[in-house]
């Protein structure tokens, strides 16, 4: 049995879409609080000195994790990369890890950054096998 694919262009490449495929993963959304626009704002050379919560939540981002099955998991996933994803989002910003905050705990990471779980990930896009 074969799938029919339907032939999109996205930045002059040429994509596959096929069937939905639902992958085993979860996705963590992370959008920054006030704390995190105050710490920017801080910074020696600031990057964009008009910066708003909203303008900074507007694309927020996704971080790929094991699949997310019932609320012990959620939590347990969260605890186990908080601390990639901290660092994930200062370093976007500032590259000098002197200058970021530090954090050893899940109340402290959440007194920076909101986090919103979405359980399902389905892959709309596949690539072309290689001839």
């Amino acid at each position: 049995m074969s799938a029919v694919y339907h032939v999109v262009r996205h930045e002059n490449k040429k994509l596959f879409l096929s069937e939905i495929d639902m992958i085993n993963r979860s996705v963590i959304i992370v959008r920054a609080k006030e704390p995190f626009l105050d710490w920017i704002q801080s910074l020696p050379d600031p990057i964009e000195p008009d910066l708003t919560l909203e303008s900074l939540n507007s694309d927020p981002n996704a971080y790929l994790v094991y699949e997310i099955l019932d609320e012990e998991s959620k939590m347990e996933i969260l605890e186990t990369v908080y601390k990639r994803i901290f660092k994930s989002e200062f370093e976007s910003w500032w590259s000098d890890s002197e200058d970021w905050p530090y954090v050893d705990n899940l109340d402290e990471f959440h007194k920076w950054f909101d986090v919103t779980y979405c359980s399902v990930v389905d892959d709309l896009v596949e690539e072309p096998e290689e001839e």
